[in-house]
């Protein structure tokens, strides 16, 4: 479900959390696009999705409207994009995807690689020669409903990373 104010995105939110839904992910693109993505478990699917090779999961949350995973690979759908830092690494493009394979598709290779590229310091290299300063951050933060909105507009103003996953 798409939403373009914040409020409405954290009413429904807050309402679909307290429904019988078995599980519920927000995605937020920007301030003004954010969607909630509301699961069940089914014993059956009449198709399923696979985000392990060729498709890049989060890109689909604005895309459809229904999916269907499997449970192991819903709680994997995230890792072969690494959340979105693939594309750090071009692993967004199709032909790249191809050539890295599936098998380095996930979180494990893109670890691999920070700490090459930490040990070597090609990035802090390009970006000394761009004038540029970058820093590599992966953090959770655990904000209250009541305060979300506000957190998405700090959020919003002062760091714009995006998507960002709820």
């Amino acid at each position: 479900m798409r939403h373009e104010s914040r409020q409405s995105y954290f009413a429904e939110l807050e309402e679909r959390c307290a429904s019988d839904v078995d599980f519920v992910d927000g995605t937020v693109f920007a301030h003004d696009e954010m969607y909630l993505t509301l699961g069940r478990f089914v014993d059956d699917a009449p198709w399923t999705s696979d985000y392990t090779f060729e498709h890049v999961y989060y890109r689909s949350i604005r895309e459809r409207t229904t999916d269907y995973l499997t449970t192991h690979d819903y709680l994997w759908c995230w890792d072969t994009d690494w959340f979105w830092c693939s594309k750090n690494v071009l692993a967004q493009n199709p032909l790249i995807r191809r050539i890295y394979g599936k098998e380095r598709l996930g979180s494990r290779t893109y670890t691999k690689i920070m700490r090459w590229n930490s040990r070597a310091g090609i990035t802090k290299k390009i970006e000394r020669v761009m004038g540029l300063h970058s820093e590599s951050v992966i953090q959770d933060v655990d904000i209250p409903l009541e305060r979300a909105a506000e957190f998405l507009d700090f959020y919003s103003r002062e760091i714009q990373l995006w998507p960002m996953w709820i």
